[in-house]
């Protein structure tokens, strides 16, 4: 009988804060706006069904690709896929929100600068 694979707490939460870092900037430059990218379960739910299919490739590639070199990023891959699904499932039609007026030119500027830290840590 196989094991059961049990991530470490602290590298599965650096996965999946780098994976919620790809899919928001995926989600951005599909063009969502910058209140939907919020988190990630909203994100999710407010992508369209374009977006939608674009982050499920990417992290089936992903789970594929790390699947024996890193097996906790490969779990954290198949974590949000499921997530996912099931957001999607509950949610076939995007759940987008409207931007209030103190958020919608801070938001976008928080968003930028997020996306623009995780792709310098990830540069490191």
């Amino acid at each position: 009988m196989p094991e059961r694979f049990r991530p470490n707490p602290d590298e599965f939460r650096q996965s999946v804060d780098l994976l919620c870092a790809k899919i928001q900037t995926v989600a951005v430059r599909a063009g969502m706006s910058d209140v939907d990218c919020e988190d990630l379960e909203q994100s999710l739910a407010a992508m369209p069904p374009v977006v939608r299919d674009r982050v499920k490739l990417m992290l089936n590639g992903i789970d594929i690709q790390t699947e024996y070199d890193d097996p906790t990023m490969s779990f954290a891959a198949r974590y949000i896929l499921r997530l996912a699904q099931t957001l999607w499932d509950q949610n076939p039609h995007p759940v987008t929100y409207e931007p209030d007026e103190w958020g919608s030119a801070q938001s976008r500027a928080d968003a930028r600068e997020r996306i623009n830290r995780s792709r310098r840590d990830n540069s490191r």
